[in-house]
C-alpha cells in the first residue's frame, strides 16, 4: 500500500511543535517573568528554525543523509537532556546554565527539523539535477496541519501521561517515520523514472 505524499511533511510538523512546545514547558517552569521568558525562547526557536531552512545546500550532489542525522541527533541530545533534569527535580537558576538548557531543549532541535524541512522537495530530482516525472506534492499545508495537531497532542495527550523524555522520543519516532517514507517515496519514483525507455532506443539506427 502506498503511503500519501504529504504523510512526512505532516509529521515533521508534528514532531517540530511537540518539541517546541516541551522546551516551553521545561524552560517557562524554571524561568522568572513568564511573558519575558515566552519571548525569549520563541525568539530563539524561531531563529533556530530559519537558520536550519536556511542552511540547505543548493546543490543536488549534497547528500539529504546528514540532515535527518543532524536532527535525529539534536532530539537525542534533548532527551538526554530532559533525562537529567527529570532525575535532578529542577534545572539550574544560574544565567549561564538557563542558556545550555536553552540551547539544548529548544535550538538545537529547531534548528535540526530546519534543515530536514529545508530538504524536503516538492518533486523528486535526479544526481543530474533533473526533475522526475509525477505530480508535484504540496509540502507547507501538511506541515501546517502536523504542526496544529503537534498543539494538543503535547498538551492533553502526552504531558498528562509520559515524561518529558518520552516526548522528545516521540518527536523523534514522527521523524524517523518520515525519514523512512520519504526515502521510499524517491526510491518508488526513481524506479518508475528509470523503467521508462530512453529516447535512444525509440530511435532508428543511422
Amino acid at each position: 500500500m502506498r503511503t500519501p505524499e504529504w504523510v512526512p511533511p505532516f509529521l515533521l510538523g508534528l514532531g517540530c511543535v511537540v518539541a517546541a512546545e516541551m522546551a516551553f514547558g521545561l524552560l517557562l517552569y524554571a524561568a522568572d517573568g513568564f511573558i519575558r521568558a515566552v519571548t525569549l525562547v520563541l525568539t530563539f526557536e524561531l531563529a533556530a528554525l530559519a537558520v536550519g531552512v536556511a542552511s540547505r545546500p543548493s546543490g543536488e550532489e549534497v547528500s539529504r543523509l546528514w540532515r535527518w542525522m543532524v536532527a535525529t541527533g539534536t532530539l537525542l541530545i534533548a532527551g538526554v537532556a530532559a533525562f537529567t533534569w527529570s532525575v535532578a527535580g529542577q534545572l539550574p537558576d544560574e544565567v549561564a546554565s538557563r542558556g545550555i538548557t536553552l540551547t539544548l531543549f529548544a535550538v538545537l532541535p529547531m534548528y535540526g527539523f530546519g534543515l530536514v524541512f529545508a530538504g524536503l522537495r516538492r518533486e523528486v530530482r535526479g544526481e543530474d539535477g533533473r526533475r522526475r516525472s509525477g505530480r508535484m506534492r504540496s509540502i507547507g499545508a501538511p506541515a501546517l496541519a502536523g504542526a496544529t495537531l503537534g498543539v494538543p497532542t503535547l498538551g492533553f495527550v502526552l504531558l498528562p501521561r509520559v515524561t518529558p523524555v518520552s516526548v522528545y522520543l516521540f518527536s523523534l519516532l514522527c521523524l524517523s517515520s518520515a525519514a523512512q517514507i520519504e526515502r521510499s517515496r524517491r526510491a518508488r519514483v526513481e524506479a518508475e523514472w528509470e523503467a521508462v525507455p530512453s529516447i535512444e532506443e525509440f530511435a532508428p539506427d543511422p
